[in-house]
């Protein structure tokens, strides 16, 4: 295949590239090219790159590695005092001695008997026994909790030292400390990975406008919540609304009928008492009025039904 050798204008060095294709790039910096319009092509420094991803670690969990190790210290303190305490063969008796002796003599001194003082001894020997293989068996397991916690703080402290050791090997102050977070290196570390960037420069202009984004998605979800909480709202009142016409419905129904009622019953009355006594006409308009009751009643619950 014929090859065109062509000037790196970035580090001067010469490099081949295939007669016909139409971009390449240094094979000695990297830089690439647009060789059908001469035009630069600016690719990341690789350097670049992995200065980052080796910054990453130290400058997001160094402090959170100090943090663990004062812990860690701290707990090394206590299972300490608390070994050192329990370890001694002289206090190591002296609690389950103790323990023993009092519930002796608490049962001994029930009546005093030979049964008493001897039943006080088993039941102090055993409390003995039992205080004892107690601190026994929690002293074997703060030992080995010790051991662990010793293992933990070296690892560390390991871990300190070497992430101490990557910044002192590279100059922090090119990244001012906003940017000195997870986030920020992993999304331009991928800038600077696919062409989204060309170095630090460009990688933190390209985050920032990231962050606009993210920001502008943000406000735009807040606003249509805003807005589904405002509907919500437009929704329960014309509920409220529809409830309200229809009570208010129902009472006018209900007066109606209570009147058409009432004039019925006087109707009827009054009829009866120009027709016959006064005495029945009375009766006869309790009557009247009960039967129209009755039927206001049935009237009052089909018009419900019908509603």
């Amino acid at each position: 295949m014929e090859m065109k050798i062509y000037n790196c204008t970035h580090c001067g060095a010469q490099y081949q590239i295939g007669a016909y294709k139409m971009q390449g790039f240094c094979e000695f910096c990297g830089a690439a090219y647009d060789l059908s319009g001469g035009t630069d092509i600016r690719r990341a420094d690789p350097e670049v790159i992995r200065m980052l991803k080796e910054l990453m670690g130290p400058v997001c969990e160094l402090e959170p590695a100090e943090e663990k190790l004062k812990e860690l210290e701290n707990r090394k303190v206590s299972l300490e005092k608390f070994i050192d305490f329990n370890s001694d063969p002289y206090k190591r008796f002296i609690i389950p001695g103790a323990a023993g002796i009092c519930l002796w003599i608490m049962i001994a001194l029930i009546d005093g008997s030979i049964g008493s003082v001897f039943i006080g001894l088993l039941v102090g020997a055993s409390a003995f026994g039992l205080t004892f293989l107690c601190l026994y068996l929690s002293v074997k397991s703060s030992s080995k909790q010790y051991d662990e916690c010793l293992a933990e703080i070296e690892n560390s402290r390991q871990e300190i030292e070497y992430y101490n050791a990557v910044l002192d090997k590279y100059d922090l102050s090119s990244i001012p400390a906003k940017y000195r977070n997870r986030d920020a290196m992993e999304f331009m570390i991928t800038a600077l990975g696919s062409g989204g960037a060309y170095d630090l420069i460009s990688a933190f202009q390209a985050y920032e406008k990231e962050l606009a984004r993210r920001k502008e998605l943000e406000e735009e979800e807040k606003r249509r919540q805003h807005e589904l909480e405002l509907e919500q709202m437009r929704n329960e009142q014309l509920e409220l609304q529809r409830q309200l016409e229809h009570e208010r419905s129902q009472t006018e129904t209900r007066v109606i009928v209570e009147r058409d009622h009432d004039g019925l019953g006087e109707t009827l009355g009054g009829a009866i008492l120009r027709g016959a006594g006064h005495e029945v006409g009375r009766a006869a308009g309790r009557a009247a009025a009960k039967a129209a009751g009755n039927l206001a009643s049935s009237a009052i619950k089909e018009i419900m039904k019908r509603r």
